[in-house]
């Protein structure tokens, strides 16, 4: 088990089979060409983290 913060870099590491992880779906969109397979979690109460950077 990992954390990784960056999304990009996440990708790589799923895409490669290397990960399995949980992102939002406007996450897959961008990703819309490649093959994933996907479900979706309904009625989670999930809280994503975010960060600014000046």
């Amino acid at each position: 088990m990992a954390e990784c913060s960056d999304m990009q870099t996440l990708m790589e590491l799923f895409n490669g089979g290397i990960a399995a992880t949980i992102v939002p779906k406007s996450v897959l969109d961008v990703y819309r060409d490649k093959i994933f397979y996907s479900i979706p979690i309904n009625n989670a109460d999930l809280m994503p983290s975010l960060g600014v950077v000046w």
